[in-house]
């Protein structure tokens, strides 16, 4: 009984949401995590993928190294002469289930990049800064952001360049830091998109929890306001019922009670490897 009514009142108040979406985030909160990024990335770049070869999988077939050959459309940071690059992903992978979808042939991306570096001290390539969020699908709306902050950085002195772990735990560290609520779970219903002025894509998400990485819940399902900066057009396959999320979220006032805590990174396809790091992780 009790749980019947509990799964009806959940229904109710996701309703209810989906009729009032949220205010977005302000813009100097937006812009933290992609100032992040910059600042581990000698050279970012927007481009389409010509090649994309899967290697052998490691660390018992978790990790599955893509090799990608970029036809390079705007260089948003650094210098690069050649049109075309090549570039190491280290992605976590368990299974193609967990493959993102948008990292093959002709697929548009954004990537972060550092220099690959051989034993004697010569470059040999570039490498993604991280094996979770270097590559992105690609957006014009992040690629002007990008472009946005590098520009108002030129007038300043060259920050110190962040130092890259290659497991990628620096990165998790970060978000885990920026979030009260961690959780991993299954998407039950969303919202329609609905697009602001400023080009914000929100939508209320009901997840019912399958883990907790940081903070706590009561109930097993929760309701949070996903804001993402995405075009119209594209509808993000990973947001859809049936498929499972992690999410990093902040309480706010008001229904839901959580919120992303940006609209780049804050939802991620779900990832065993990613939660699993996640939870070893220590946020400061």
């Amino acid at each position: 009984m009790t749980s019947a009514f509990n799964r009806r009142h959940n229904r109710l108040a996701f309703v209810a949401t989906m009729l009032v979406l949220p205010a977005t985030l302000p813009g100097a909160e937006r812009d933290d995590a992609l100032r992040y990024y910059l600042s581990k990335s000698p050279l970012v770049v927007s481009g389409e993928i010509v090649a994309a070869d899967i290697g052998l999988s490691k660390r018992g077939g978790s990790q599955a190294p893509y090799g990608i050959s970029l036809k390079i459309n705007r260089v948003l940071k650094g210098k690069v002469r050649d049109k075309e690059i090549g570039f190491v992903f280290q992605h976590f992978e368990r299974d193609s289930t967990e493959r993102l979808e948008f990292l093959k042939k002709n697929g548009r991306v954004i990537v972060f990049l550092r220099r690959a570096i051989k034993a004697r001290g010569e470059g040999s390539g570039w490498l993604g800064v991280d094996p979770w969020f270097a590559v992105q699908p690609a957006s014009e709306l992040l690629e002007r952001s990008l472009a946005r902050l590098v520009a108002a950085s030129e007038s300043e002195p060259e920050p110190k360049p962040v130092e890259v772990c290659e497991s990628g735990d620096d990165t998790l560290r970060y978000y885990k830091s920026r979030a009260s609520l961690v959780v991993s779970g299954e998407v039950r219903e969303n919202s329609p998109p609905a697009y602001g002025d400023d080009s914000t894509c929100t939508r209320s998400v009901r997840v019912k929890v399958g883990r907790i990485m940081r903070g706590g819940v009561q109930g097993d399902e929760i309701t949070a306001s996903v804001t993402r900066f995405e075009d119209k057009a594209s509808d993000p396959a990973f947001l859809k019922a049936g498929k499972r999320v992690i999410l990093f979220l902040r309480e706010r006032k008001g229904d839901p009670r959580y919120e992303t805590v940006d609209p780049w990174f804050g939802v991620q396809q779900f990832n065993s490897a990613m939660e699993f790091a996640i939870d070893e992780v220590h946020a400061e």
